[in-house]
């Protein structure tokens, strides 16, 4: 299969220590490319985050800190007659203001989970001649294509296949980039001579702007990044170097 890059002398940088970005596919019965390689495109960013909801343990937080105070026991008194309502809870409610003390919400974070990566790329592709516009026509369409889930029946359809992202520092993984787990393509938008309104004389645009959103199939944890058995004192903390494999297709 082939190995498709864009511009077309790239694959001569490649081969000694340039960096560049490759997009493969899970689906293994593509017989159109093996691989795509692209230009690492500038400002590329990566968002790792966690969710974090706050939970209000109110009195049970508070259980087990020392003795007793008055102040607790006003606190907790006004706390019970506010569940009764009426005229016993407006009393110790009042007895409370009073004494100027209320239940401490014992406010705590509780982690809610991390949150599924995505990321974007563009490309502005400016073909030199033709051919390099029919090359930067053909990454764009498989993209596209690939986007797309096939049908499977009436009613049923096939998952698009994975994409596996890796960067490249020539022939090398470069550790120096994020290590991104198997995506879907969520979209591919394709902005033509965005700057000139200019065309080669078969037709094909100069200039082709090519965005494209990933997103990782799944949520991560440490492991999926990190080899869990390396310490802060022996450890460079780069990413694991096993690289994840996207799912095979479905038959």
């Amino acid at each position: 299969m082939a190995i498709i890059t864009y511009p077309l002398g790239l694959r001569e940088k490649a081969n000694g220590s340039f960096p560049h970005v490759g997009f493969t596919l899970s689906d293994q019965s593509n017989q159109q490319f093996d691989r795509i390689h692209l230009y690492v495109p500038s400002g590329f960013s990566i968002p790792d985050a966690a969710s974090y909801n706050t939970v209000d343990l109110g009195v049970v937080g508070g259980t087990g800190e020392g003795d007793v105070t008055e102040a607790d026991s006003a606190a907790q008194s006004a706390k019970i007659g506010s569940n009764f309502g009426g005229i016993f809870g407006e009393l110790s409610q009042a007895q409370a203001i009073g004494k100027g003390v209320a239940v401490n919400p014992n406010t705590n974070l509780a982690f809610g989970g991390t949150q599924v990566r995505s990321f974007n790329f563009s490309f502005k592709m400016v073909s030199q001649s033709s051919d390099e516009a029919n090359v930067a026509r053909k990454i764009e369409q498989l993209f596209r294509k690939y986007m797309y889930p096939e049908l499977a029946g009436k009613i049923a359809i096939k998952y698009p296949p994975q994409f596996q992202i890796t960067f490249y520092n020539g022939k090398e993984v470069n550790k120096f980039m994020p290590k991104i787990l198997p995506c879907y393509l969520m979209s591919v938008t394709a902005t033509y001579n965005s700057s000139s309104n200019s065309f080669h004389k078969d037709g094909s645009p100069v200039e082709v702007d090519l965005n494209l959103a990933f997103q990782e199939t799944k949520a991560l944890t440490r492991g999926d990044l990190f080899d869990l058995d390396d310490t802060a004192s022996d450890s460079e903390l780069y990413y694991r170097e096993d690289n994840p494999k996207t799912n095979s297709k479905v038959s």
